[in-house]
């Protein structure tokens, strides 16, 4: 994982935080099992004699790195920042998810990277979400785990592709580091506003923020 950190950290400018600790253990039981993470522990509780190195070797790998990937992204988005507000848990999954889909660019294959865009647009057909702008409380979101983890996260490629790869770094370190109150909607414009030009701003605005074509929107710049 400490590719995957090191990444992290050049980009978002930001240093990571403890290595991570990775532990396998054997249940009591024969037939469960069970994986789940919280930082800086990554535990597997199973019989395999493998381990992680296990999940990270074979064909397994194709889902366990990039979900390790999100895993290991909360470490700026959840551990180093807690979002507030109504916007909060789909800021910290989402962007945890773009950095995932970035990382899985880098370090796995653009095959996988693409599979991965490709399942989420799928998942995305024919559907009528509440543009990110208009997010006021939670029940907003509708579907919570397609908004955060399917829809946000291509927003956020979308944007990337109109702004560039270092203006979306610098945009993710201004959320991480700027200091404020509340972690709302207007934070998160007013830090995008200090990395791009106003009309790109009100580009991006109107085009994925505030529009409820964004999907259409995302997809034709992604496709």
């Amino acid at each position: 994982t400490s590719s995957y950190e090191q990444y992290y950290q050049e980009k978002l400018s930001i240093a990571y935080g403890e290595n991570v600790v990775f532990i396998h253990t054997a249940p009591v039981s024969k037939k469960d099992s069970w994986l789940f993470v919280s930082y800086p522990s990554i535990v597997t509780i199973n019989h395999d004699q493998g381990g992680l190195s296990k999940l990270l070797n074979d064909s397994e790998s194709r889902w366990f790195k990039p979900y390790l990937a999100h895993e290991l992204a909360h470490y700026y988005f959840l551990t180093y920042r807690t979002f507030n507000s109504e916007l909060g848990d789909m800021l910290q999954e989402s962007f945890s998810e773009y950095l995932s889909l970035k990382v899985t660019k880098q370090f796995i294959n653009n095959e996988t990277y693409i599979n991965n865009i490709n399942k989420k647009l799928i998942q995305l057909r024919d559907k009528k979400l509440t543009a990110i702008k208009e997010i006021k409380n939670n029940s907003d979101y509708g579907n919570r785990n397609l908004y955060v983890y399917t829809y946000a996260p291509i927003i956020w490629l979308a944007i990337e592709k109109e702004i560039g790869e270092d203006h979306m770094w610098q945009w993710l370190n201004k959320l991480l580091t700027v200091k404020t109150k509340r972690t709302d909607y207007q934070f998160m414009i007013t830090t995008l506003a200090s990395v791009i030009e106003e009309d790109k701003l009100d580009f991006i605005i109107n085009t994925y923020l505030s529009n409820n074509n964004s999907i259409k929107n995302a997809r034709a710049v992604l496709q």
